[in-house]
């Protein structure tokens, strides 16, 4: 069984705006994945449950994101599987976050039924998972009311 933590020290995080964050230290990415940095979104592969980067054109399952790389980089892994750590739940900065390709954003829709009558965003679909997204606001960009 997965084991599921909180992350206690976030201070050298600044993807994490919170401290609700949860990992899980045992996912499976699945080969071919290239290199990749923290808070690329990961689905689920359902025929395997390997994850992968999720591309909302997949129909593999892959294309619904479950989890956030939280890994600060992992290396490319052409051919075999690799284990790494994932965001479970928190609170992120949404502009860390990415996805196999610049066409994906936390705004793109996703199918979800068979029949193609329901659809939600990126966005939504990780708050579901417990994941959920802000923009960061620096202090420089604040006005006084």
């Amino acid at each position: 069984m997965a084991t599921i933590q909180a992350r206690e020290d976030i201070n050298n995080e600044p993807f994490v705006l919170d401290d609700s964050a949860e990992v899980n230290d045992s996912l499976t990415l699945a080969a071919n994945q290239g290199a990749l940095t923290r808070g690329a979104a990961l689905g689920e592969v359902t025929s395997s449950g390997e994850l992968a980067v999720v591309d909302g054109t997949a129909t593999d399952g892959s294309q619904i994101p479950k989890y956030l790389l939280a890994d600060e980089s992992v290396p490319a892994n052409t051919g075999a599987t690799q284990t790494i750590s994932g965001y479970t739940a928190g609170l992120f900065d949404e502009d860390q976050i990415s996805f196999a390709s610049t066409a994906t954003t936390l705004t793109t829709q996703v199918v979800l039924s068979t029949d193609d009558s329901i659809s939600s965003s990126m966005k939504d679909i990780l708050r579901t998972y417990g994941i959920r997204t802000a923009p960061v606001i620096s202090e420089g960009g604040l006005e006084n009311a």
